[in-house]
């Protein structure tokens, strides 16, 4: 850092001692005694003068970085503590935006790059703060209302610059307006990143927007009408069942279940009606998943849509394969009902829920030829959607009718594909 040969030792004793092993508290010492210039280079040697040291170093490194940002000037402050409230990583033009009118803020970002504070890649267009500790020292300088105040005038500022393409900053967007008093903006974007999420099959990720989402809906129930909190919902059961949190579903489904009375012709409706009998079932709470099937076969006569008429006929199904069996004749109708209502909507997860379940009812019939053409139905849905869900379900069950039919070898080798 210094570009000298050789360093006095007493600046060596002095700075490990303070830095404690870490890099960063070093630098920061060293920046701090080259500020107060307790440490001076001329002519290839470095000269440190001991006692400024002894005038008081801040003991830690918060208070350190700290020290340092208050020493900076106002305009160059208040410039940071804007670019900290968009991130360690921000764009100067989204900046210019945000920001107080102090000057030419290129500049400022220059002279704070050459003073260790902010890093720009060759590559990149975007600064960021050289530490993740320097940007955090900023943010939590900023006092309540100037910080809500910033997160809105971003998440303002995204949203004017990215017309027509809001989707793709849902995720910024619900960051900022969620620390902001716009619980309402916050809401609808949450939503919207879980269902980006969801398509990509990120199930943590979508699984902590839907937990956001809801749990500002308990503490501000006018961030949301009857029909958004019912998509969210529709949301979290998919995500909940898909990541076999079966308790998640049961709990959730119960706990919104006045709103949910409320919008009870919601296209929404029949999805988490149906995701709570798969709840039910895998709980093996078997009356009350046919409870709710009946329920669902109500809503969908009632609505007349073929997407809540194919989420019935499929909980039908599963209601009949996993705890009250109907003779193969009435099975095999609703089947040919459901292939046909499926084939007129676009519904990944239902349609490799339908062919799997058509597998497995085959197997508890004893039929294991036709579930093995089943399982293969299953296996040409997954490779032309290009679906990892039925492939793997697919390759499961192919190990399963491997053990009932007594071919162990076979089965250790889907097993292992499988995996």
């Amino acid at each position: 850092r210094l570009g000298v040969a050789s360093v006095p030792e007493a600046l060596i004793e002095q700075v490990t001692e303070r830095a404690e092993g870490n890099p960063l508290f070093g630098e920061e010492i060293l920046s701090f005694l080259i500020e107060r210039d307790a440490v001076r280079v001329a002519s290839g040697k470095a000269d440190f003068d001991v006692a400024i040291m002894d005038a008081g170093i801040p003991e830690s490194l918060q208070n350190l970085l700290s020290a340092r940002m208050d020493r900076l000037p106002k305009e160059d402050r208040l410039l940071l503590q804007a670019a900290s409230a968009i991130g360690r990583t921000f764009d100067a033009d989204l900046l210019a935006d945000v920001a107080e009118p102090v000057g030419d803020i290129d500049v400022m970002l220059q002279r704070l790059k050459a003073q260790d504070i902010l890093d720009r890649p060759a590559a990149s267009s975007d600064y960021s703060f050289k530490h993740g500790l320097i940007r955090d020292t900023l943010y939590e300088s900023l006092l309540g209302g100037r910080r809500a105040e910033l997160h809105l005038k971003i998440a303002r500022a995204i949203e004017q610059r990215s017309v027509g393409r809001r989707i793709e900053f849902a995720e910024a967007l619900a960051h900022h307006y969620a620390r902001t008093d716009r619980h309402d903006m916050a809401f609808a974007y949450l939503t919207i990143s879980a269902e980006k999420s969801l398509r990509v099959y990120s199930l943590e990720e979508a699984s902590k927007y839907l937990d956001d989402a809801l749990d500002l809906y308990d503490r501000n129930p006018e961030c949301a009408g009857d029909e958004q909190l019912a998509e969210a919902i529709a949301h979290y059961v998919l995500c909940a069942n898909l990541s076999m949190r079966v308790h998640s579903i049961i709990e959730v489904t119960k706990r919104f279940r006045p709103v949910l009375a409320r919008c009870r012709d919601s296209l929404h409706n029949p999805q988490i009606l149906h995701h709570s009998i798969a709840g039910l079932i895998w709980n093996a709470r078997f009356h009350e998943a046919r409870d709710v099937g009946r329920e669902l076969s109500a809503l969908a006569r009632r609505l007349k849509d073929p997407k809540a008429t194919a989420y019935a006929l499929v909980s039908e199904l599963a209601i009949s394969t996993y705890c009250a069996p109907e003779p193969i004749e009435t099975f095999k109708i609703k089947q040919r009902e459901a292939d046909s209502v499926l084939a007129a909507i676009d519904d990944a997860y239902l349609r490799n829920f339908y062919l799997a379940i058509s597998a497995w009812d085959e197997m508890n019939r004893g039929r294991i030829l036709q579930a093995r053409e089943a399982v293969e139905r299953l296996n040409v849905a997954g490779a032309a959607m290009n679906d990892p869900r039925s492939l793997g379900y697919a390759i499961a069950m192919k190990a399963l009718l491997a053990i009932l039919s007594d071919n162990y070898e076979a089965a250790i080798e889907f097993a292992d594909l499988g995996i």
